[in-house]
């Protein structure tokens, strides 16, 4: 409430300059000189200011103390000017008793900063959401070296499991836990991921283009990833290659799904990936030359569809 009168005060000081610019430059004839259209176009830039600034102060807008400080700058001095010059005595009047609202609103508010910073409670609140968002994105894949967040189940890049911990205890958790193995507690999916997933698999599924729907499907593909759905990330990647009518795009999606197999120690079915995958694009834009390369020169062990580990 106290902010309330300099608010008023700021209102009816933008009202007045705009009136006593009309008055004083236009019924005085001198709007069609260059110099007097200026002055008048200034204080109408002013006394919108100055409104503006009275709304904020009303509110006690977090943030515009700054706003308001250059506005009521702006306006005294030029205030003063209109009172010392007015012939007028009802605007003589008004204007100085306005000007010394101002004035003294300006004083009050330059020393009162506060009011138009957050509460303690807000800026709390503001530094623990920095915080969680600074620990989410500083975790990192422990193949691929992408930067992901603590609550994701699996690389959105290459599949990899990541390492989850219990939110309560702190013990690592299984893979696809529904409870903590230690204390009890119950693990549940994150809410942004589902809510992602569910408006992703919806629009994939509306009436668009065959690209687009072939871009969407590889953005939920993501999303499955993320939330440790690998079986429903590789279907829809299926989805994306065969919406998609241009061979390197789908080469590429080739690729992902036999990074994903390979990392989830399918590596029989993600050579049969690549070898189409070659054979479609021999310049291999794709990287599957590559990546057939890291298999067989890494020792990696071949495994069945059922992704039980076979001796080489």
């Amino acid at each position: 409430m106290i902010l309330k009168p300099s608010g008023i005060l700021l209102i009816a000081g933008g009202l007045l300059t705009f009136v006593a610019s009309i008055w004083v430059f236009i019924l005085e004839g001198i709007f069609g000189t260059t110099a007097g259209t200026l002055i008048v176009l200034f204080l109408f830039l002013v006394g919108g200011l100055e409104l503006s600034s009275g709304r904020s102060v009303w509110r006690a807008e977090i943030g515009s103390w700054k706003g308001i400080m250059t506005s009521l700058g702006l306006s005294l001095p030029f205030r003063a000017i209109m009172v010392y010059y007015s012939e007028d005595t009802y605007l003589f009047w008004t204007g100085a008793i306005i000007g010394i609202g101002e004035l003294l609103s300006f004083t009050f508010l330059y020393f009162n900063r506060g009011f138009f910073l957050p509460s303690e409670e807000e800026r709390a609140g503001v530094m623990g959401k920095i915080e969680v968002s600074a620990v989410k994105t500083a975790a990192e894949c422990p193949n691929c070296h992408a930067i992901v967040e603590i609550d994701w189940d699996s690389c959105p890049d290459c599949g990899t499991a990541l390492s989850k911990s219990c939110a309560k205890c702190g013990a690592p958790l299984e893979r696809g836990a529904v409870k903590c193995s230690s204390c009890g507690t119950d693990v549940e999916k994150p809410a942004h991921i589902l809510r992602t997933i569910e408006t992703l698999r919806a629009s994939a599924e509306e009436d668009v283009p065959p690209e687009t729907k072939s871009s969407r499907f590889a953005r939920l593909g993501e999303s499955y990833l993320k939330n440790g759905e690998i079986e429903k990330a590789l279907d829809v990647y299926e989805k994306a290659i065969e919406y998609t009518g241009y061979d390197r795009k789908r080469c590429h999606f080739m690729v992902k799904m036999a990074t994903i197999l390979k990392n989830t120690g399918k590596t029989d079915d993600a050579m049969v990936l690549l070898d189409d995958a070659i054979e479609m694009d021999p310049q291999d834009y794709a990287g599957a030359a590559k990546l057939k390369s890291e298999i067989l020169g890494g020792g990696s062990q071949r495994t069945e569809a059922s992704g039980v580990p076979q001796s080489s």
